[in-house]
């Protein structure tokens, strides 16, 4: 099944790879990105005059959904500047309008006991929708499930809500210091859900940012009942700042490292690396429609592992 949202963008999912950079994954039919040319392979290079390496995959994908600036002073939602470099080698400057689309929120599917969710973009829209789809899934008394984080990214509170649906509320989570911030803790948050049964979690190289103490508190606090397949996570465990820049009547932003993360062990937040590690490749987006899982297996080497250890495990 699909929950669909409204969601504001371009209507591309971005990823990095160490060999290309940040690279166009994904692009909808129609979309703003369509429209500019933007087809997926296509390197992402810069945005607004910056280099994207410069930023984390959660700034760009909120820059290109028109809810964050990257440099100038000018309204949320307003036209994004991309310098974008073609399978030709070619790099042109495309002019992006994000604009509110309807698009895929979530994916989940059952199958005799197991479940499987998968979501990206994890923000305080998809609350409800993250609620509704544990209990949906749910519905049948599955004893087993497969979170699917892999391109997983999202803000703090999101990701302390979702945290709450498999650990409860109250769990210390890990915890961000440095210069730029006063030291804050964050706990997992309550609702009305909680998944109490085995977790085979989803992860790679895109799994970032707050998404990544997720998967390390997983690690700590359900040894036995929760393990990571697939490879290790981004290692972005820096928290950013805006500085506001004024020069000559024109105001800049500048975005600099405030803080780090810190696991709930208190260890400073690295690549959190998975109990079992799986080549892929595997898809980038979650199949529409989403098949039976005894299929999807089939062409993704990290949910058939995932499906081995629940099905093998006591």
């Amino acid at each position: 099944k699909l929950r669909q949202g409204n969601l504001p963008g371009i209507g591309a999912s971005i990823s990095y790879t160490p060999s290309s950079g940040v690279i166009f994954s994904a692009v909808l039919p129609e979309s703003p990105a369509e429209k500019g040319g933007i087809s997926p392979g296509d390197k992402f290079l810069e945005i607004d005059g910056r280099k994207t390496k410069e930023f984390s995959l959660v700034h760009l994908r909120l820059a290109l959904s028109g809810e964050e600036r990257i440099q100038t002073r000018r309204p949320l939602g307003d036209q994004v500047k991309a310098l974008i470099s073609s399978a030709d080698g070619k790099s042109r400057e495309v002019i992006l309008q994000p604009r509110i689309l309807a698009g895929q929120a979530i994916s989940y599917s059952r199958e005799g006991q197991v479940g499987y969710m998968r979501t990206t973009q994890i923000s305080s829209a998809r609350r409800n929708e993250l609620t509704e789809a544990m209990i949906d899934l749910s519905a049948a008394g599955p004893d087993e499930l497969i979170l699917d984080l892999r391109s997983g990214e999202g803000d703090m509170e999101t990701t302390a809500f979702l945290a709450g649906l498999f650990l409860g509320e109250g769990r210390f989570l890990g915890f961000a210091r440095g210069r730029g911030v006063e030291h804050t803790n964050f706990y997992s948050a309550g609702g009305h859900f909680r998944f109490t049964g085995r977790l085979a979690v989803l992860i790679d190289e895109n799994t970032e940012g707050p998404i990544e103490l997720l998967s390390a508190a997983l690690k700590i606090y359900r040894p036995c009942q929760a393990r990571l397949f697939g490879r290790a996570t981004a290692g972005k465990n820096l928290v950013t700042k805006d500085f506001c820049i004024s020069d000559s009547g024109k105001t800049n932003y500048l975005v600099l490292p405030a803080a780090e993360l810190y696991s709930p062990d208190g260890t400073r937040l690295g690549k959190v690396g998975p109990d079992v590690r799986i080549e892929g490749p595997w898809p980038k987006t979650a199949p529409s429609p989403l098949p039976k899982l005894s299929d999807l297996q089939k062409e993704d080497k990290a949910v058939k592992a995932a499906l081995s250890w629940l099905r093998l495990s006591p």
